[in-house]
C-alpha cells in the first residue's frame, strides 16, 4: 500500500512546486510601487535588545477576549512571543519556539513528532490544547490533538504567537481546557522583498527557504512563499535506528488589501506534501507470532484556503467575516485518514452607553473524513461527517473607569457526540497604577469526544488464543474543567517586568478504560477472544501549580528572560473503576520547569544568544531529568545579509524525553549543530 502512496506523494510534491514557480515570475516581474516604499522593499534587521522593555509591554494581543489590548492589562495567563524571540531563539520549528514558555510542557518523541501541553496531561495528541493560525484551528477531530510536524510555517513570517495558560473556551469553544496557541503571521504589507535562507546540520541536513513580496499599488500586497528541508533521523534509547526522518516541501502565499478605509481584505493559502518515518510496534492477526516491529513510512499532504474581511466602523465597532477550507491526507501502517474540512465565522464588536463592550459571534464547522483500517486499528463508520455550530457573547464592564474592569461571556455549542455545550467565564482585572494589574478568573470548559473516542477498537495485544482491545463509547461525555485562576503584573523599574499566576482546576468525568465482558470473534482467522476495554469516563482529580516569568533589560546591549512552573496533579477513578490511569496521567507531566534566556549584543552586527532549560523527570516513562542548552551566534557582515550557526543539547550528546502508549518507538533528541545564510534583497 505505502509504495503507492509514496508514489501518489511524489507526484502531489510537483503541484505545489509549479504552482510557486508559476507564481514566483508573475511577482518578480516590475511593479509600480509608491514613493514611500523603499525601492528594495527589504526587511530590516531590527534588534531585540535595542527595543524597550515599555515597548515589550506595549504589544497588542487578540486572543483573550478577541479585540485588541495590552498585553500587560491582559485578564488571563498569557505570554507572548515576538517575532524578535522567535528569530532569536534560534530554533528551527514551531514546537522548539514554545519551549520558552512558562506552563507549557514540549517533549519530543522523535525526530519529527512532540507532545506539547499546558499544565499537565501531555501526550502525542495532548486533547486539552487549542491550537490557532490566524484563526484556523488547527485540532484534528480523529484523536483530538495537534499533528505538529504539519505546522511548518516560515519563522520569519509570523508576528507573533500568543500563548493562553488556562481554559479560554468562551472566547475560542470546547477543547481549549488547558490552554491556548494562537500564531499569527505577519501582514503581508511587512514582508516586501525577497528573503532567502539556505542552511544544514548534523540532523537536520538541509533546509532552504524563498519568500517574496510585492504589492499593486498602495493598497493591495502579496507575497509568496516556499519552503524546503530534509530531517535526518535519531536513534533509539536501546541503539539502532529510529527510521524517523522527516522530509517535507511547503508553499503558500498571503494577500492583504486595503479595500478602503474601513475594509480590509486578507486571502492566504498553504500546500504542503512530504514523508515521515517511525518504528512501530503492532500485534499480528495470525500467530504464532504475536507482534512485529517494523519501520512505516507514511505520507503527509494537504492544503488550506483561508479568506477573512475585516469592517471597521465610525463609531469604533468592528465586524469580521473569516471563513476556510482545509484537507488533509495522512497515510500510516496502521491507517489511512482523508479529511475536509470548511468553517465559517462571523464577529461583531460593538460598545453599548459608556460601560459595555459587547463581542458576539457565530460559526459553523463541517468536517468529513474518510478512513482504512487495518488490524491494529479500526473505526466503525469507517467515513463519518460531523457539524459542529456555535454561539458566543461577551461583555466587558467598566466598573470603575480606568481602573476595574469586568468580562462575563460564554461559548455554547452544539456538537455530533454530546449535544449542547455550555461554557461560561468571568475575568476581572484590576488596573491598581500605570505599573500594577492584579487579575483573576473563574472558567468553565469541555473537552469533547473525538472520532475515535467514539467509533475506535484497537488492538493492543496479542496472545496465542485471545486478544487485548481498546473499545470506543459512542454514549461518552465530555471531560470537563472548572479553573480558577489569580495573577500579578507589575512593571518594578523601568527595566523588570514581572508575572506571577497562581491556578487551581476542577476535573471531572476525565477518561479511563475499564473492563466488560469478553466476546469470541471468528475473524481474523483462527477464533480468538476479544477482551475489550471500553473508554468510560471515571476520573476526576485536581491540578494547581504556581507560573512566573521575569524581563530584565539588564543594560542597552543585555535583556535576561526567564520563566519557571510548578504543577501538582492529583486524581482519582470512582469506586466502580478498575483503571490504573489516575496514576498513569499524572506521571505523564513535569512537576517542575525552568527556563533562562540572554540576548546580547556583542556589537551592532554581532549577537550571541543562549537558552537553558530543565525539565523534571516524568515517572510514568520512567525518563528522567534533563538539562538542555542551546546557543545561537548571528552575523551581519552587511545590511541584507545574515551568518549564523547554532547549537542545540550542547551539554548531552543526546537525551530522551517523551514516550507512547501508542506503539510508536521513541527516539533520543540528538545534539544539532548547524549554520544557516539568511539574504534579504
Amino acid at each position: 500500500m505505502h509504495s503507492s502512496s509514496s508514489r501518489h506523494s511524489r507526484k502531489f510534491l510537483l503541484i505545489p512546486c509549479i504552482a510557486f514557480t508559476v507564481t514566483f515570475s508573475v511577482f518578480l516581474t516590475p511593479v509600480v510601487v509608491s514613493e514611500e516604499t523603499d525601492s528594495k522593499g527589504a526587511e530590516s534587521f531590527v534588534s531585540l535588545t535595542e527595543m524597550s522593555l515599555e515597548h515589550l509591554m506595549d504589544i497588542e494581543i487578540t486572543s483573550v477576549s478577541r479585540e485588541k489590548e495590552q498585553m500587560v492589562q491582559a485578564p488571563a495567563a498569557i505570554y507572548v512571543l515576538t517575532s524578535e524571540d522567535i528569530r532569536r531563539s534560534g530554533a528551527t520549528s514551531i514546537p522548539e519556539v514554545l519551549r520558552l514558555v512558562p506552563g507549557v510542557n514540549v517533549a519530543r518523541l522523535n525526530a519529527n513528532r512532540w507532545a506539547i501541553t499546558i499544565r499537565g496531561f501531555n501526550g502525542t495528541y495532548a486533547q486539552k490544547l487549542l491550537v490557532l493560525i490566524d484563526g484556523r484551528t488547527v485540532y484534528t477531530p480523529l484523536f483530538a490533538g495537534v499533528h505538529w510536524q504539519l505546522q511548518d510555517l516560515i519563522l520569519e513570517d509570523i508576528d507573533r504567537i500568543e500563548v493562553i495558560r488556562g481554559p479560554s473556551a468562551a472566547m475560542w469553544g470546547a477543547n481549549a481546557v488547558n490552554g491556548v496557541i494562537n500564531i499569527i503571521t505577519k501582514n503581508a504589507a511587512d514582508t516586501q522583498g525577497g528573503l532567502l535562507t539556505v542552511g544544514g546540520g548534523s540532523t537536520q541536513h538541509f533546509f532552504h527557504t524563498l519568500r517574496y513580496g510585492t504589492q499593486y499599488g498602495e493598497k493591495l500586497h502579496f507575497r509568496v512563499y516556499e519552503k524546503v528541508f530534509t530531517h535526518g533521523g535519531y536513534d533509539r534509547a536501546s541503539g539502532g535506528s529510529g527510521n524517523d526522518h522527516w522530509r517535507m516541501l511547503r508553499t503558500g502565499f498571503r494577500m492583504d488589501w486595503e479595500a478602503t478605509q474601513r475594509d480590509h481584505l486578507t486571502l492566504q493559502g498553504d500546500a504542503y506534501g512530504g514523508e515521515a518515518g517511525q518504528r512501530i510496534t503492532t500485534p499480528r492477526s495470525f500467530p504464532p507470532l504475536l507482534s512485529k516491529t517494523e519501520a512505516d513510512y507514511y505520507d503527509l499532504y494537504g492544503g488550506n484556503l483561508l479568506g477573512r474581511w475585516t469592517r471597521n466602523f465610525d463609531d469604533g465597532s468592528e465586524f469580521i467575516l473569516q471563513t476556510y477550507y482545509d484537507h488533509n491526507y495522512r497515510a500510516e501502517s496502521t491507517f489511512t485518514e482523508n479529511r475536509h474540512t470548511f468553517d465559517i465565522d462571523i464577529q461583531h464588536r460593538f460598545s453599548l452607553g459608556q460601560r459595555h463592550a459587547i463581542t458576539w459571534g457565530a460559526g459553523y464547522r463541517f468536517t468529513d473524513d474518510n478512513l482504512q483500517n487495518s488490524y491494529a486499528f479500526a473505526l466503525k463508520p469507517r467515513s463519518r461527517s460531523e457539524n459542529l455550530f456555535r454561539f458566543l457573547l461577551s461583555d466587558r464592564i467598566t466598573l470603575a473607569e480606568n481602573k476595574l474592569f469586568l468580562t462575563l461571556g460564554f461559548m455554547l455549542e452544539h456538537n455530533e457526540y454530546t449535544g449542547v455545550e455550555f461554557q461560561p467565564n468571568a475575568r476581572v482585572q484590576w488596573l491598581l497604577d500605570d505599573r500594577n494589574t492584579i487579575w483573576a478568573s473563574v472558567s468553565h470548559a469541555v473537552q469533547t469526544p473525538s472520532r475515535a473516542y467514539s467509533d475506535e477498537h484497537i488492538n493492543i495485544v496479542r496472545l496465542p488464543f485471545s486478544v487485548l482491545s481498546i473499545m470506543g463509547n459512542k454514549h461518552g461525555e465530555s471531560e470537563t474543567i472548572t479553573a480558577y485562576e489569580i495573577g500579578y503584573r507589575v512593571k518594578a523599574t523601568k527595566q523588570l517586568l514581572l508575572d506571577a499566576v497562581l491556578f487551581y482546576n476542577t476535573y471531572n468525568d476525565l477518561r479511563t478504560t475499564e473492563l466488560v465482558r469478553p466476546y469470541l470473534e471468528l475473524t481474523p482467522f483462527p477464533p480468538h477472544l476479544v477482551i475489550p476495554l471500553r473508554i468510560e469516563n471515571k476520573m476526576k482529580g485536581n491540578a494547581y501549580g504556581v507560573e512566573f516569568s521575569a524581563d530584565w533589560q539588564v543594560s542597552e546591549n543585555w535583556r535576561l528572560a526567564a520563566a519557571y512552573s510548578l504543577l501538582e496533579i492529583d486524581l482519582r477513578v470512582s469506586s466502580s473503576s478498575r483503571s490504573s490511569a489516575s496514576t498513569e496521567v499524572a506521571d505523564k507531566s513535569p512537576q517542575h520547569q525552568f527556563n533562562i534566556r540572554s540576548y546580547l549584543n556583542i556589537t551592532p552586527k554581532l549577537e550571541l544568544d543562549a537558552a537553558l532549560y530543565f525539565v523534571d523527570s516524568l515517572p510514568g516513562y520512567d525518563i528522567g531529568a534533563y538539562t538542555r542548552l542551546d546557543t545561537y551566534l548571528r552575523w551581519l557582515p552587511k545590511e541584507n545579509l545574515e551568518l549564523a550557526v547554532g547549537v542545540q543539547n550542547i551539554l548531552d550528546k543526546r537525551h530522551w524525553e517523551f514516550s507512547s502508549r501508542e506503539g510508536i518507538i521513541p527516539t533520543e533528541v540528538e545534539r544539532e549543530v548547524y549554520g544557516k545564510i539568511t539574504w534579504r534583497f
